[in-house]
């Protein structure tokens, strides 16, 4: 009977689907575009906020991240381009601080905790349990007043307006201006210029993206390198949800030990990021030896504005993609929002 039930659901969604295309295409692929609005005024405003504060960069030795699900991306982002950066980086699960032993925190050290909504309730108390030992915490939210915020002595919000679609979009976006933002205040560096060139060449990323149709089960991973593997994990995670099939998302090097051997012969890998470093060379003779095909968005760099355009990118193109199976990209089968932001 639960079997039933399940299938007649998809089969009115699929109906609904069928009949109110363009209503769907006016939500989600509008907060898409958004994107362009909000990257440039998220980044400034995280970066005023930490000026402003009364943290010293140079007196930090820690950088600690608290998050979940798709605000995890933007903290492991963080710690990707801080790579070369002596500073070290920890990401603590917000379950560590339910055990009897928390973490410890010290004033030399900077924690900051993402959610979109603001209310992702394990990981308010986990920065409101740092905060007692450090002042030195920020909030990174996409609600004014939300409990995230109380609980730092910092607070940046992202201000990227109501997201009524369930797979988060221009949210993840602003998240990751906001996490630059936060590295170029710490080293001294600016991305401003990658963030602009990213707003002005999104409308032409997402025409192009308009003319991708892919069979969503013959993806099997979206792979990358670097500072674009998170990306690569975001957009993995945005087909998974829009798609109802699991796709892998990660290192590229990593998926060439171990799941490559279960992909099947003519299935699409999609890479995100520069496809001619010399070490991913073993990568591609394999792909080509188990008839595989590498798919990339037109940006083909390593560039801050290439990976935030093939986010975008492959945004569309799962949208698209999933309206072509009858499923409501907005609003997937199976799944909710707990908030609108």
């Amino acid at each position: 009977m639960v079997a039933s039930s399940t299938i007649r659901a998809k089969e009115l969604q699929r109906e609904r689907i069928t009949g109110s295309t363009l209503l769907v295409r006016n939500q989600i692929f509008a907060e898409i575009a958004q994107a362009a609005d909000i990257a440039l005024p998220a980044y400034e405003n995280a970066f005023n906020t930490l000026t402003q504060s009364n943290i010293n960069p140079k007196e930090i030795k820690l950088i600690t991240t608290i998050s979940r699900g798709s605000s995890s991306c933007a903290t492991e982002f963080l710690s990707q381009v801080l790579t070369n950066n002596p500073t070290r980086t920890r990401a603590l699960d917000p379950a560590l601080f339910y055990d009897d032993e928390k973490p410890s925190f010290n004033q030399d050290e900077i924690v900051i905790a993402l959610s979109q909504s603001g209310e992702t309730g394990e990981v308010v108390n986990a920065l409101k349990y740092a905060s007692k030992f450090t002042s030195n915490t920020i909030a990174i939210h996409n609600s004014k007043n939300s409990s995230l915020s109380t609980a730092a002595f910092w607070d940046i919000f992202l201000d990227a307006g109501v997201e009524k679609s369930v797979p988060a979009t221009k949210s993840v976006v602003a998240q990751l201006a906001a996490i630059l933002a936060i590295y170029d205040w710490f080293t001294g560096t600016s991305n401003k210029e990658q963030i602009t060139a990213f707003t002005q060449n999104l409308t032409k990323a997402l025409a192009e993206a308009d003319k991708i149709k892919l069979d969503p089960y013959k993806v099997h991973a979206v792979l990358a390198t670097k500072a674009a593997i998170p990306i690569a994990k975001e957009v993995a995670l945005k087909m998974t949800e829009l798609w109802g099939t699991p796709i892998w998302g990660g290192n590229a090097l990593e998926f060439l030990h171990g799941p490559i051997a279960i992909t099947r012969e003519s299935n699409n890998l999609i890479f995100l990021g520069d496809l001619t470093q010399p070490s991913l060379q073993p990568l591609k003779e394999k792909v080509d030896l188990r008839g595989l095909k590498l798919l990339q968005a037109p940006y083909k760099t390593n560039k801050i504005s290439d990976l935030l355009l093939s986010l975008a990118f492959w945004q569309q193109v799962a949208a698209n993609s999933a309206i072509n199976i009858g499923v409501d990209p907005a609003n997937p089968f199976g799944l909710s929002k707990v908030t609108q932001t």
